[in-house]
């Protein structure tokens, strides 16, 4: 979940970076790749040992089966607005000098959204794996859905420190999802399996994300943790304002209203100047 977190911010920076300098998307991709096998070489040296627990698995068994039947399924594609989204991503992926004014599909428009760090990273995708666009568009829908549950995991287990009602609350979320409950509703919002539509992916996915590593910063007793958890929140935010900026909103209604509540009910003082940090 937080490997999620990070590298959606890490997109984010790299797509401002592809529109602001020009740069094509190979090089973009060899970016995350350094940054891949920078991290990699890093946990090696620190012999990190990674140990997965009996109940987490059957988190893995219902990711997996959720996955395959969205991918299935897939995302749509058969409205004007995916159209554009499906467009954007394209020229993304092939044109070798994107800029502001020639990534929308009539020339000389600047999007609404000038720096679309999921269209781009739906491109990244497609570029890197020489697929079509279109079918990436369509197939990522696993990949969000298996995400919106492992962000939900991790919110879950840091909120209340307790692994199995983290198990828990997974598990019943992906049956919800499996009965329709907390699946697709209209066009564009497919709840806890998303579509690759820019707003429910802000929604469902990028959301989340930003909980998690805020609620990271709340939690932890350590500093160092703490301003990597700080830091991640600020690219997320950075994230949030530019592919979708309504959740920002919802983001800053939480943040104020759990401030105002910790303050009544003199909640810590490092929690209450935690979360006033975080605003």
């Amino acid at each position: 979940g937080l490997g999620l977190a990070v590298g959606f911010g890490l997109n984010q920076l790299v797509t401002i970076g592809a529109l602001a300098f020009h740069w094509p998307p190979s090089v973009s991709i060899g970016l995350l790749a350094v940054c891949s096998v920078a991290s990699s070489i890093h946990a090696w040296r620190r012999q990190a040992r990674i140990s997965v627990p009996r109940d987490q698995l059957l988190v893995l068994a219902a990711l997996v089966v959720l996955g395959v039947h969205l991918y299935a399924v897939g995302s749509r594609y058969d409205n004007m607005e995916d159209r554009i989204h499906v467009a954007i991503s394209e020229r993304l992926a092939h044109l070798p000098a994107p800029s502001l004014r020639n990534i929308y599909y009539s020339p000389g428009v600047v999007y609404t959204y000038p720096f679309p760090g999921t269209h781009y990273l739906v491109a990244l995708i497609a570029r890197a794996g020489s697929m079509p666009v279109i079918f990436t568009y369509a197939k990522l829908r696993a990949f969000w859905g298996i995400a919106a549950l492992i962000l939900l995991h991790g919110c879950v287990r840091v909120l209340v420190d307790h692994a199995r009602a983290a198990t828990a609350t997974t598990l019943v979320a992906a049956a919800l999802v499996a009965n329709g409950a907390f699946a697709a509703v209209g066009t564009y919002w497919g709840q806890l399996a998303p579509f690759s539509h820019a707003s429910d992916v802000a929604m469902n996915v990028l959301l989340p994300a930003l909980l998690l590593v805020t609620l990271g910063a709340l939690r932890t007793d350590d500093r160092r943790e703490f301003w990597f958890s700080l830091l991640a929140a600020t690219m997320l935010t950075l994230t949030l304002l530019i592919v979708h900026i309504r959740e920002i909103a919802q983001y800053a209604v939480y943040l104020v209203a759990f401030l105002a509540v910790a303050i009544a009910a003199r909640a810590p003082r490092r929690l209450v100047l935690r979360t006033l940090g975080v605003v």
